[in-house]
């Protein structure tokens, strides 16, 4: 999933790139190629690509473009320690709330735990792991495909806070929490 969000990035920044000088590749000092250490600076983070793009003076429509098209990161800030991480700084671990049946389950209920899950285009929840921070499991309410985060939350809470639903509902109006009315 994250491999095929780098290779999206890398992919819009360097035609955004050719798009605006006209060249397919920027020559920097040395004759070094640019839109490869742009692409770099992007995936380690959001900040540091934009520092990159400002300090080659393309600053403004560049960057414009490059939030109207959505070529970003994914920052989830982890509710224990409050760090804003971007996604290298994290491990993906699938769909939140899944409902784990115990000792005794119908065969059913376990192909349903282990193998079905939700998979939207647009409002998801997942869990994350702040793994080269703190270590603890979170969940996050984001949309898979603008990549808009509505918050994150302690993996302990057993189904999204109400004004994390409020939030995704100003956007998703149609959007519902599993079985609210």
């Amino acid at each position: 999933m994250l491999e095929n969000v780098f290779l999206t990035n890398r992919i819009q920044l360097a035609d955004l790139l050719a798009s605006i000088t006209g060249t397919e590749a920027m020559q920097g000092i040395g004759g070094q190629t640019i839109h490869c250490s742009v692409g770099h600076n992007l995936q380690l983070s959001n900040i540091f690509g934009r520092q990159a793009i400002r300090s080659m003076g393309l600053g403004g429509e560049l960057e414009a473009r490059m939030l109207d098209e959505g070529v970003r990161m994914l920052i989830l800030t982890c509710p224990y320690c409050g760090v804003a991480c971007d996604e290298t700084e994290l491990s993906p671990g699938g769909e939140a709330h899944v409902k784990r049946h115990g000792p005794g389950a119908s065969d059913e209920d376990f192909e349903a735990y282990q193998f079905i899950r939700e998979n939207p285009k647009g409002v998801h929840l997942e869990r994350w792991r702040h793994a080269a921070g703190c270590g603890k499991w979170f969940h996050a309410a984001r949309h898979t495909v603008s990549m808009k985060v509505w918050g994150t939350y302690p993996a302990q809470t057993l189904e999204p806070p109400s004004e994390i639903r409020e939030a995704i509902r100003a956007d998703h109006p149609e959007w519902r929490w599993r079985d609210e009315a």
